[in-house]
């Protein structure tokens, strides 16, 4: 198939011919790019639409089994008139090209430009649902951002959720024409070697406000490290550096001792410390799915998330598969972590179960067979 897959993309991390030094940045987003690599592993190729900020003008690259158009992005107020200035850049991209089904991710400016280009044959995933994250983080971006999903998830004539949990949050109109394929973990975790344990726990995250719940998490440690002095505390992502919002909240608490403010890793540095944790704490209280969550099941590192937190307890196996517990409540954060760190050979266990579980159910070639059965029924629909 000819398929066009468009949404934001981690350039640096695609499989492409093209000289990555002179390529930017995209809009760093893993995942997306694990998406287009599956895809040309499989043979088929692929247009990828994306776009990234610090470029003067949109570039368009061209080899035998990958195209890469990549429009201007502004790097503030991008919002404010509906993305129309990306919109319209990425319409003129969709209707330059050939292609036999648009695979569109996100339903905010992507899907938008995809669905008033000439291709019927459009799908567009939902990765969040816009009115409870807007709920959670009231703001006026998010607010925009919902707008735009009302438009286009009504809009659009086939949906595909990234989970049950997703699924059962839209209303009945919608779920009439959505499917549920969840999402998956590359083949390349697969090849990362299993190593020895390192005294410390990881949380991985792209924020600290809001439902990310990182302050609960950092309270817990607190609780934590009474039992285990000499354990540490990794925090990597979005304003989890030092001198960032959550070494600010750590100072002012009196509880930044043993935690180590990581901020932003790349992608490879971020799974490589997901594979040394003794644990991952995942405190977020929504996930829509939880990728670093299934990422850490495959590398084989115990997590904690929460009960009530969305596709987290269903990805865990309601317990099953890892620890759950109301993350709402640093002392239940606690008392969770020190219960299983105090077993070492049911951690082992249950890290064992989690990895089986998640290959089984989550491998790339699982779930983009998938993919490709509901590309072809939109195809000759």
């Amino acid at each position: 198939m000819k398929i066009c897959i468009t949404g934001p993309m981690s350039l640096d991390l695609i499989d492409h011919p093209f000289d990555k030094s002179r390529l930017p940045v995209g809009y760093p987003f893993p995942p997306m790019a694990n998406f287009v690599n599956a895809f040309l592993r499989r043979g088929h190729k692929i247009f990828a639409v994306t776009y990234s900020p610090g470029i003067d003008e949109p570039i368009i690259l061209e080899s035998e089994n990958i195209n890469l158009y990549i429009a201007k992005r502004r790097e503030k107020h991008a919002a404010r008139d509906f993305f129309d200035f990306e919109v319209r850049q990425l319409i003129n991209f969709f209707n330059s090209i050939d292609v036999d089904i648009i695979s569109s991710h996100w339903t905010y400016e992507f899907s938008l430009a995809a669905l008033r280009s000439k291709h019927e044959n459009t799908t567009v995933r939902i990765h969040d649902y816009p009115p409870l994250i807007f709920r959670l983080n009231p703001d006026p971006y998010r607010f925009i951002r919902m707008l735009i999903h009302y438009y286009v998830s009504n809009k659009a004539k086939y949906l595909n959720a990234n989970s049950y949990y997703l699924f059962s949050m839209l209303p009945n109109h919608l779920r009439k024409k959505t499917i549920i394929i969840p999402n998956f973990f590359s083949n390349k975790l697969l090849d990362i070697e299993l190593g020895k344990k390192e005294n410390y726990l990881i949380t991985v995250s792209q924020g600290f406000k809001g439902h990310k719940n990182i302050a609960k998490g950092i309270l817990a440690f607190s609780k934590i490290r009474k039992s285990f002095p000499n354990l540490e505390y990794y925090l990597v992502g979005d304003q989890l550096g030092e001198k960032q919002e959550a070494h600010e909240f750590a100072k002012k608490c009196g509880v930044e001792e043993g935690i180590r403010f990581l901020g932003t890793k790349t992608y490879s540095e971020t799974l490589d410390l997901i594979s040394k944790a003794r644990l991952m704490l995942h405190p977020s209280l929504e996930e829509s799915f939880g990728m670093s969550v299934l990422e850490a099941m495959v590398l084989g590192t115990p997590v904690v998330g929460g009960r009530y937190s969305g596709n987290i307890p269903h990805l865990l196996g309601q317990g099953q598969y890892g620890g759950i517990c109301d993350v709402s409540d640093p002392t239940m954060i606690a008392d969770k972590v020190i219960g299983m760190l105090k077993n070492e050979n049911e951690l082992n266990e249950l890290a064992s179960l989690a990895r089986a579980y998640a290959i089984k159910n989550f491998s790339e070639s699982v779930i983009i067979e998938k993919f490709e059965k509901y590309f072809e029924g939109i195809i000759n629909d």
